[in-house]
């Protein structure tokens, strides 16, 4: 057994997003990270060479930030992005009981609030500061999530054709329908003067 050293463990967790077992299975064919440790081709000889550390830290960043949704990277960017979620909860309640007012001081809160967070988004290094990149990762992150396909795919509920059985399969599928029964199939002859069932 081979005991796992510091190092290799600091290195492991600052890569995590690039391991696919770490993340959700709906996520699994939206990160591409084979290459990481370099590509061989079928006779051994190396096609391209193992990422260096500062191209994995940089893929990783990336990664954890446009597939796993992790925008708040840091403890004062988490903070404030609590402060935003509670403002638009005033601002909803507010415009609920029509305090204008309120809902201006708000308004102008929440817009204050959005420009700080963007601005310790672009401190820490994150590739998206503004709300509107985040929200839409967010929002594509949620829409895989209910996407049929995809669950259908990870429960291994999915019948996967090749090409071939495919054509093949849709071929003997318009050859053996009769057109004209599917047609009369669906409509039902109702004599006069008898209610259709």
């Amino acid at each position: 057994m081979t005991k796992i050293t510091d190092k290799e463990s600091k290195r492991k967790k600052a890569y995590n997003f690039l391991d696919k077992k770490g993340t959700t299975r709906t996520r699994h064919d939206y990160i591409e990270t084979g290459y990481v440790d370099g590509v061989k081709d079928a006779n051994g000889n190396q096609v391209m060479r193992p990422l260096d550390e500062s191209e994995r830290a940089w893929l990783s960043k990336f990664v954890s930030e446009t597939e796993h949704c992790n925008m708040t990277t840091t403890k004062q960017i988490k903070l404030e992005v609590r402060k935003l979620k509670s403002l638009r909860a005033d601002y909803r309640a507010a415009s609920k009981a029509a305090n204008i007012d309120e809902m201006e001081r708000l308004f102008l809160a929440i817009d204050a609030q959005l420009q700080v967070c963007e601005y310790l988004r672009e401190d820490a290094g994150n590739f998206y500061t503004t709300e509107e990149d985040v929200k839409g990762f967010y929002t594509r992150d949620n829409e895989r999530r209910r996407d049929v396909y995809n669950n259908a795919k990870i429960s291994d509920n999915l019948t996967m054709f090749t090409p071939e059985e495919y054509d093949k399969f849709s071929t003997e599928a318009i050859n053996d329908v009769n057109h004209e029964d599917l047609i009369l199939e669906h409509i039902v002859y109702v004599p006069k003067g008898k209610k259709k069932k």
